[in-house]
């Protein structure tokens, strides 16, 4: 067996064992590459095996690669991913109640997505209640709503 399929399978038995989670970010070929000891070429062959056979879905235009796992189980969105990840700073307080939030493109910087895909993210908080606008700016309102997406 090559390295690159011997690796590819050790990744599904991290996706089949839970310690990449449906739905999560999947970890970037240079992490791969240094948690692995593997080459990057094979890095890369792997994971485009797991592309191909769908148990990672990678966004066109994004750079991040999520957990799909077996083609009957529902993927969330990459957008939805990206709320998520949000909506859970908004909780810990990273963003404190009553702040200036950040500017959707220097989030979608930091996220390694596109200004669309983050503004899609926002504005899914502002009508959850997480975050209100004023103007042209963006913050984080000072009521509590819960952490867990809206229904």
């Amino acid at each position: 067996m090559r390295a690159h399929e011997a690796f590819a399978e050790v990744l599904r038995q991290r996706i089949a064992d839970g310690t990449y989670p449906l739905g999560s970010v999947f970890p970037t070929l240079s992490v791969l590459k240094a948690t692995s000891g593997h080459l990057m070429d094979d890095v890369r062959r792997a994971r485009r095996t797991l592309v191909r056979e769908g148990l990672l879905e990678s966004p066109p235009g994004d750079v991040l690669t999520f957990v799909r796992g077996a083609s009957d189980q529902p993927v969330p969105h990459y957008k939805q991913e990206v709320a998520n990840v949000l909506r859970r700073r908004i909780h810990d307080r990273v963003y404190p109640p009553g702040t200036q939030f950040p500017a959707a493109t220097e989030l979608a910087r930091e996220f390694r997505v596109g200004p669309i895909a983050m503004r899609c993210a926002v504005n899914q908080l502002c009508a959850e209640g997480h975050l209100e606008t004023r103007g042209r700016r963006t913050y984080v309102t000072t009521r509590a709503p819960s952490p867990d997406p809206a229904p």
